[in-house]
């Protein structure tokens, strides 16, 4: 993988993919992972999967739902640091539309950590999530302009309105090296 000068990518670090539910996350974190190969999507709704009894997560979710939720993140740091160590690119997909949950990864996730955001237009977020299984978008687009806020100068806010998948990794690739959070 390399950046626009042709440099090959910094592999050290982490990569959080965000943007709301439909936004591309999974579809791009999976496609810069096996461009970045060998690295692991790190999927924060399959972690929060793999307990069972876990609801599906929804607004008005309780207090216990929301616990399960910051465990699933404290177990993405987990695997994201071990992954590091073994050389293999972790790459964080989850929708952080609360400062307080970018702070934690910028305190869990291995060093530079780099964010994206996707940021389609709304039209789009809700004609991509019309394509796929799991439709919840419009359950979530409330959270748009928190997430904003919340990311305000972080890394790279990307509108892929108009991008294709390959556009939009191709757009991420060639900023690898201004996308760092930290060092």
């Amino acid at each position: 993988m390399r950046d626009e000068e042709g440099t090959p990518i910094d592999r050290r670090g982490s990569l959080i993919v965000t943007g709301l539910p439909g936004a591309g996350k999974s579809t791009v974190a999976r496609r810069i992972a096996a461009a970045a190969a060998p690295a692991a999507h790190l999927d924060v709704d399959a972690v929060y999967d793999l307990v069972i009894g876990a609801v599906a997560f929804h607004p008005g979710s309780p207090t216990e739902d929301w616990a399960l939720l910051a465990l699933a993140r404290e177990h993405i740091g987990v695997l994201a640091r071990s992954f590091s160590a073994h050389g293999i690119l972790p790459i964080v997909d989850d929708v952080i539309a609360d400062r307080s949950v970018l702070d934690r990864y910028l305190r869990d996730l291995p060093r530079p950590i780099r964010l994206v955001h996707l940021q389609p237009s709304t039209d789009t977020v809700l004609a991509r999530d019309a394509r796929r299984d799991k439709r919840v978008a419009v359950k979530w687009l409330y959270l748009s302009a928190p997430m904003a806020r919340a990311l305000e100068g972080s890394g790279l806010s990307l509108d892929t309105t108009s991008l294709s998948e390959d556009e939009t990794v191709a757009t991420i690739i060639s900023a690898w090296s201004r996308l760092s959070l930290t060092e």
